[in-house]
């Protein structure tokens, strides 16, 4: 932090004696899209693009949350924060994510990238292709998001911005959330520029969860679709510090050469105490069941704190070389990619107590689940015992460990010839080589210390922290956090990693593409072919033992034609086709052998569990067409898609068949399923309202998309029924819609974001897939979602403008079910929030 003082001091100064600068124009968000547009238009794929239009002037606060704007995204929220893009319903797993050209990769055991990391002041533009070319990567059947940063040599002036902001939230009950930014760059010289990015935020974040348990529908009493294993209410409170920089530097050697270098790093640390107030029912009152409530005779709860530390860090550094020799541009970029999510500084804390009824008909309580949102317990004089911190005795301590890094490293060659002929036609033609090694890790234990601490509840100084609680039913009494957490000194010691939960994976990928582009006078063709050669390796331990490492191999090519066309009908009309293909490779965890299995006496097979590392790749035919229309003040474009998927993953039981080499006569893991496809069609417009109505200033920007898709999907029992599914996590409805107003001194926009329903997962931590009564009871659903946000700026004078934000204005809440919305699996409220602050430039 003294080095930022130190060197925000310094621009200041600079920036004060510098008078190269003769004039300073802020941007509002009307001409931010136009710009958008404009990108949208002149490329030669089907693309959508947000555009700050001067770097950091994104009107919101992560990459996630700007990029939800455009036609067919969607995000997964968590804590009340876009994370996870979606790109015309699909989920982020199945997305390729990519900064200057670079990797960005996951922190998490998977592909999904983290986006709510990834603040939008360190970024200059954001491209969403949904279609390839041969010289991208054929990762994405959704799609491809490409995170810019502005190149330095090509500032027109010095570029000097300081951003704050304080947010207020209605849980935190406070302006505590105080965020900062920078943005430095110049042309130091006529061959060398400099663009520095810096960034800081403290977010305060409590939130409130309500859930139950998993249990299929034969299982349940009487048929009736209540509470199952457990009912929880959660509490959340934590700070979420950011920390953000960026470089980029241009070094112009001569005429035909120079050299560039990008570095970004983001390190957000989320330090975290849960509460969770658990009811297990048992022993049902049979004659007691409605279709509402239910009584019980046995009822266990559970006093959990758990305060933990936790580290995510993203971080990606770009070299790169051009150079012009004879016809040929020669362009050559080296890249390092690395993320980490450290999780080594955690407690878990339970207390524990039971009201049971052995005779009679007395019982401990009643759940009413009326409101399935909203579950309630009343507790009888016998369940009041529940209701005593004296009552508690201690029941688990454990201390977990993980760590997973994820690393690339890659090369790429691009030799570029824009000097040739066709026919009378400007052609390009552009091949190149990409080589990449990416490394994936997890290291995990576990210490559980229940046995070493046998104090009660009373002696953690119990606490409630009722006055955050917005559910009908009050929180509970906990062991204070810091108490539990100063135990864990006491034990560390005796904490080892588990070779159990131990898996290393590499995946190495050469590449070469051959693309040409032909400029005739009313259209645009790109065509061309990529081959990828893709060889994978996974190490792990069987049942934790490190005598016996299992060591698995995959090798498998990729074929990827692809033909973008674009068509000028008239000056403001343009017609888009697309055909290409493309891949998703299957997640590090779906393919980690973290094996549980053992021999089936001296027989020669296996049974039992584990990933499975001959997974095939998703592989998807893609098409599109679309039609674009520009106007002065307006923007239409409509356009339809279709997917044609092979090797959907879904989870499985294997029987009789070699996985890795070895043969198995029942396997629990995952497997490729049979064929999905997806098609959907695309609407976006945006239009200056004075068109229509005598009101300057005022512009619509809306989107909506509607998609459908399906998967074949067996659950492996001995019956061999097969059923048709929803495919996964595609939300078949995405729109947008913003009222904004820009002109003169005040920029200001109201936005709706809506997406509807997807399938989440299937089942409950995986054993109730595996049988023959598989059935829609086993799905797991996201509710419909609707945010709405107010953005304002208004400018005091060329340079300073204040801003007020309201996000998630209603309090949106994040709902999942069991397969029908009466059927709660759990419930979310985060509040709304207000962000007030002011930004200089200049």
């Amino acid at each position: 932090m003294r080095f930022f003082l130190l060197l925000l001091f310094t621009l200041s100064i600079y920036s004060q004696e510098t008078d190269n600068v003769e004039e300073v124009v802020t941007l509002g968000t009307k001409a931010s899209i136009k710009s958008g547009i404009e990108k949208q238009k002149n490329s030669d794929q089907i693309v959508s693009v947000v555009d700050s239009d001067s770097l950091g002037e994104f009107p919101d606060e992560t990459a996630a949350e700007a990029v939800r704007r455009l036609s067919g995204v969607g995000v997964e929220n968590d804590q009340g924060e876009g994370r996870y893009i979606t790109l015309r319903g699909m989920s982020g797993d199945l997305n390729a994510v990519s900064m200057n050209g670079a990797l960005v990769p996951a922190p998490e055991g998977g592909r999904k990238v983290l986006l709510d990391g990834l603040p939008t002041e360190l970024l200059d533009s954001i491209e969403v292709y949904k279609s390839l070319i041969p010289s991208q990567d054929s990762e994405g059947i959704g799609g491809r998001i490409e995170f810019k940063t502005k190149r330095a040599t090509e500032l027109e002036k010095t570029l000097f911005k300081l951003k704050f902001d304080n947010t207020y939230n209605d849980f935190v009950d406070d302006f505590d959330s105080p965020k900062l930014s920078l943005t430095y760059g110049d042309k130091l010289s006529e061959n060398f520029g400099l663009i520095f990015g810096y960034t800081y935020q403290d977010k305060h974040i409590i939130s409130n969860n309500n859930e139950t348990g998993y249990e299929p529908w034969g299982n349940l009493p009487n048929g009736n679709k209540y509470l199952a294993r457990d009912w929880e209410m959660r509490f959340y409170d934590l700070n979420r510090k950011r920390e953000g920089i960026t470089l980029d530097f241009d070094v112009i050697l001569n005429n035909n050469s120079s050299i560039f270098m990008n570095y970004l790093t983001n390190e957000y640390t989320d330090n975290e105490v849960r509460h969770k107030d658990e009811f297990r029912a048992r022993d049902l009152v049979e004659s007691s069941v409605s279709d509402s409530s239910a009584a019980y005779q046995r009822i266990t709860s559970d006093k959990e704190t758990r305060k933990r530390i936790e580290i995510r860090k993203i971080e990606t550094k770009i070299l790169g070389y051009e150079n012009n020799i004879g016809d040929y541009l020669i362009k050559f970029q080296t890249s390092e990619s690395f993320a980490e999510q450290d999780d080594t500084n955690n407690v878990d804390a339970k207390f524990r107590a039971e009201c049971r009824i052995r005779q009679g008909d007395e019982i401990c309580g009643t759940y009413n689940w009326s409101n399935p949102k909203f579950i309630n317990l009343t507790l009888t004089d016998a369940g009041a015992s529940l209701l005593e911190p004296s009552n508690y005795d201690w029941d688990e301590f454990e201390i977990d460990y993980g760590v997973i890094q994820d690393r690339e490293y890659a090369y790429k060659i691009d030799f570029i010839n824009e000097n040739l002929d066709f026919n009378g036609n400007a052609l390009v033609i552009e091949f190149g080589a990409k080589s990449s090694r990416r490394i994936k890790s997890n290291r995990a234990g576990n210490y559980d210390a229940s046995g070493d601490v046998l104090a009660g509840l009373l002696n953690y100084s119990p606490y409630s922290p009722n006055k955050f609680w917005y559910f009908p039913q009050k929180l509970s009494f906990f062991a204070d956090p810091d108490a539990v957490y100063s135990l864990q000194n006491q034990v560390r010691d005796n904490l080892e990693l588990n070779p159990a939960d131990y898996w290393r994976s590499q995946e190495n990928i050469n590449a070469l593409y051959v693309m040409g582009t032909i400029r005739y006078r009313n259209s645009v063709l790109v065509t061309g072919f990529r081959n990828e050669s893709t060889i994978f390796e996974t190490t792990g331990f069987n049942n934790g033992d490190i005598s016996e490492p299992l060591n698995f191999k995959n090798s498998y090519d990729f074929f990827a034609p692809s033909f973008n066309y674009k068509y000028f009908y008239k000056d403001n009309i343009q017609l888009r086709a697309a055909y290409y293909r493309s891949l998703s490779r299957p997640g590090f965890e779906q393919t980690a052998p973290v094996p549980e299995i053992d021999e089936n006496e001296g027989s020669g097979d296996f049974s039992g569990s584990m990933g499975n590392p001959d997974l095939k790749a998703y592989e998807a035919d893609n098409i599109d067409f679309a039609i674009e229309i520009y106007g002065n003040d307006y923007y239409l474009t409509a356009g339809t898609f279709y997917k044609s998927i092979s090797n959907t993953i879904y989870p499985r039981v294997l029987a009789n068949q070699i996985i890795g080499g070895i043969s198995f006569s029942k396997l629990e893991t995952y497997a490729n399923a049979g064929e999905s496809s997806i098609k959907g069609v695309e609407i976006n417009i945006f239009s200056e309202l004075n068109r229509f109505i005598p009101l300057d200033g005022f512009f619509i920007s809306a989107n909506i998309t509607l998609s459908d898709g399906d998967s074949s999907f067996s659950p492996g029992g001995e019956n061999g029924i097969t059923y048709t599914i929803p495919f996964r996590k595609l939300s078949e409805e995405n729109a947008n819609f913003s009222l904004g107003y820009d002109q003169g001194k005040v920029d200001a926009r109201f936005a709706v974001n809506y997406r509807s329903s997807y399938l989440d997962y299937l089942g409950d931590e995986g054993a109730e897939l595996f049988n023959d009564d598989f059935g829609y009871g086993y799905i797991r659903f996201t509710d419909d979602y609707t945010s709405m946000d107010f953005t304002a700026r208004y400018d005091i004078d060329d340079r300073l403008s204040v801003k007020l934000e309201a996000k998630n204005i209603t309090n949106q809440p994040e709902f999942y079910y069991w397969n029908t919305p009466d059927r709660l699996s759990q419930y979310d409220e985060y509040g709304s929030s207000i962000s007030l602050g002011f930004r200089y430039n200049y």
